[in-house]
């Protein structure tokens, strides 16, 4: 009976070991200001690695770019030019309850997720305000605004602590308002964006630059979830974006750091009792097999 307990509890504690949880080295971010920009016009299609959207301040001019770190030497791309194509691989089922049903989808139901934490084989995508050069234009940070969607389906982004805390929804396609969300110059962080639907996505997005002279930036972001990349990489964002004056609420503040796939910690959590209750049972044995043979 003490073998098989041990035996089990080992494998849960192994198991649990080996949770895909981000580290915070892999947070940690020092983005330098001779950093690359890739020619306007050389398309990429992103299905994995690491990239963060941000302001990027060069020659005196700005805009909003997607810093590409999926390779030794990072570099800079406009938006435009740029597809992350999620392919089966991202698919999630949403756990049971009720908590995530601001995703437009049921419990159980599967949906594609671009996690907190890096997963093989699913882009890793972030926003940073690290650019050196940015710091001198913004005294406070940049305010993120989710500005509209198009795409089947349903989309959202919200981030989660770790433990048993609960989701924070930052923006959702459901709500047809701007929706801002605030970062501190320097920061680098990552959330769940989740997608309800296969197809072609494009997200507007704008980003003001909060300082003594406040500027904004607009540009959009295109999703090819299950689909064609390729296909998908000559659509554009057209019409008019949400305005910011649609937002009632002020802008929500997100972690500098966010280390949690959506339920990994949970999970860990779970995980810890039960080896901690693995070790009291464990032990309990051990002391019932000695009184057994005292007795004997």
């Amino acid at each position: 009976m003490k073998r098989k307990l041990l035996l089990i509890f080992t494998a849960l504690a192994l198991s649990v070991a080996n949770l895909p949880l981000a580290q915070a080295d892999e947070l940690d971010q020092i983005i330098s200001e001779d950093e690359q920009v890739a020619p306007l016009g050389e398309n990429k299609v992103f299905a994995a690695g690491h990239a963060d959207m941000g302001v990027r301040v060069q020659g005196g001019s700005a805009q909003i770019m997607v810093r590409d770190d999926s390779q030794d030497v990072p570099v800079w791309r406009h938006p435009q030019d740029v597809t992350f194509a999620l392919s089966g691989k991202a698919l999630q089922n949403l756990p049971a309850g009720t908590e995530y049903d601001f995703t437009g989808a049921s419990a159980g139901q599967r949906v594609w997720v671009i996690p907190q934490a890096q997963i093989a084989g699913v882009p890793w995508l972030g926003w940073s305000s690290g650019d050196p050069a940015l710091a001198k234009e913004a005294a406070r940070g940049v305010t993120i605004e989710y500005c509209g969607h198009k795409g089947p389906g349903q989309f959202s982004v919200f981030e989660q602590d770790g433990g048993f805390s609960k989701p924070r929804l930052l923006w959702s396609s459901q709500k047809n308002k701007a929706q801002p969300i605030f970062t501190e110059i320097g920061s680098h962080a990552h959330a769940n964006w989740v997608f309800t639907k296969p197809g072609v996505h494009l997200v507007a997005i704008r980003m003001r630059v909060e300082g003594p002279k406040p500027k904004t930036y607009e540009t959009f972001l295109r999703f090819a979830v299950q689909t064609d990349p390729l296909a998908a990489a000559g659509q554009r964002w057209t019409g008019k974006m949400l305005d910011s004056s649609t937002s009632k609420e002020p802008a929500r503040p997100v972690a500098s750091r966010t280390k949690s796939f959506p339920y990994g910690y949970a999970v860990l959590g779970c995980g810890v009792v039960v080896v901690v209750v693995g070790v009291f049972l464990y032990v309990r044995a051990s002391r019932k097999e000695r009184q057994r043979a005292e007795e004997r």
